[in-house]
């Protein structure tokens, strides 16, 4: 009972160090500063005081991209809604202290999630890499949404695990409140319906058609509540993004599926290349497959393949490299380390395995 007690303590002894050793300050980004409009706005205060920010950025001399990007953000309700609740103490501050949190819960979700596949020793360690990842800590200590949808998108993997494993209606319930708050968060209902019909597909049982009917009824109601309120989509989106990429590169395709494919090619040329010359990134894929294999463990391998799927939808609706971290990396992190974990729960079961074997009389 200690030992479980002093390894579910290690990521939080990990995230303490760190930040009292190696402090990450408070970054804004022109995205940041449209939160911090929006979080104006649910505070009752006067949203164009959020222009005063400084970002060490020139992108907001122009109205158009004001109006154009702000547009893209107003299906982003949860975050600046969280910061407004704080603003009268915290100011600015307010949103960065969300993603704080969000952080510190993120860290914890991935150590229940890990836990039920490799063992509370595996999630450990998984969970205080996770708190020392440079990238997972610089999002931390940012105005973005990314650190909470990082820690609703775990714990909707965490209720789906649930589900499976103590087949309950309790947890299906969960899945969905925790499905909508996410959506609420970012528009990223594709990744828990990917992830239910590869649960589907791959356990063919009661519970997991029962979790893909209720995310595909989801899925519905949001588009129906989209059309209705004239919410932006995906198609909206790379729309957006289109027009951007061709002001920071005027040579870029006028046309916007010419364009897009360029640019689809382009990042997955590049991200590949990046991931096999740092290896770790590769390495970490390589790592989760190979504890999946060992484990011949179903419902991580859908899981992942889940997740892969819904991470493909999300680079091509933003086919540019500068963000791929955000919308490859992050949102993929947590099934990676459900494979992480079960390779790291098999070594460290044989290792005890053969610690405490005697061969032959004593």
């Amino acid at each position: 009972m200690l030992k479980r007690v002093l390894w579910a303590i290690l990521p939080a002894v990990t995230m303490i160090a760190l930040a009292v050793l190696r402090p990450s300050p408070a970054t804004w980004s022109p995205d940041g500063v449209l939160y911090a409009r929006a979080m104006l706005a649910d505070a009752h205060r006067r949203p164009d005081a959020a222009f005063s920010i400084q970002t060490g950025s020139t992108y907001f001399q122009s109205p158009v991209h004001r109006a154009s990007q702000e547009r893209l953000f107003t299906n982003r309700i949860l975050y600046p809604w969280l910061g407004s609740l704080l603003y009268p103490f915290r100011g600015y501050q307010a949103l960065i202290d969300v993603s704080r949190v969000a952080y510190v819960l993120a860290v914890y979700i991935v150590f229940a999630l890990v836990a039920r596949f490799g063992g509370v020793p595996a999630a450990s360690l998984c969970a205080a890499a996770l708190a020392a990842d440079p990238l997972v800590r610089s999002i931390a200590s940012s105005a973005l949404t990314d650190m909470l949808a990082l820690a609703l998108w775990s714990a909707v993997l965490l209720a789906v695990v649930c589900a499976v494993q103590q087949r309950g209606w309790p947890w299906t319930a969960a899945f969905a409140a925790l499905t909508i708050v996410l959506t609420l968060n970012r528009p990223m209902i594709y990744y828990p319906v990917l992830a239910t019909i590869a649960v589907a597909v791959v356990r063919r049982d009661g519970v997991s058609y029962r979790l893909a009917i209720v995310a595909a009824l989801l899925a519905l109601a949001y588009a129906v509540v989209s059309k209705v309120a004239g919410l932006p989509g995906i198609v909206e989106e790379l729309q957006w993004v289109h027009y951007h990429a061709r002001e920071l590169d005027p040579t870029a395709n006028r046309s916007i599926a010419a364009w897009w494919r360029t640019a689809f090619a382009n990042v997955a040329l590049t991200q590949t290349k990046a991931a096999i010359r740092l290896v770790y990134p590769a390495a970490l894929l390589l790592g989760a497959a190979l504890g999946i294999w060992c484990k011949r463990d179903r419902l991580a391998f859908a899981l992942l393949a889940g997740s892969l799927a819904a991470t493909a939808i999300s680079v091509a609706a933003n086919p540019v490299n500068w963000s791929f971290d955000r919308t490859a990396d992050l949102p993929l992190t947590p099934a990676v380390l459900i494979g992480i974990g079960l390779l790291l729960g098999a070594v460290m079961t044989a290792r005890s395995t053969r610690l405490f074997r005697v061969d032959g009389p004593v």
